[in-house]
């Protein structure tokens, strides 16, 4: 089976995604990480914000708000 994946802000609300790469800036790895984004962690699009900035992400049982110039950087595989 063959699996699209693409960066976090392109996934589709109520969809959801494998975290399969963080960015390489330490400070954000080290930020976004603290939050509970780590690598092989399931992620789902939640909420878009009206003017589509931030977006609302369930992840580990917590819902997060996250700008697109972070989710950009945040490659998934979506499911």
């Amino acid at each position: 089976m063959e699996y699209k994946t693409g960066r976090l802000c392109d996934l589709p609300t109520g969809k959801s995604g494998i975290i399969i790469m963080l960015p390489e800036d330490k400070l954000l790895r080290k930020q976004l990480s603290a939050l509970g984004l780590v690598t092989g962690s399931v992620i789902s699009r939640e909420f878009i914000s009206p003017f589509n900035d931030p977006s609302a992400y369930f992840v580990r049982d917590c819902l997060l708000s996250i700008r697109n110039a972070y989710a950009e950087k945040i490659l998934v595989r979506f499911i």
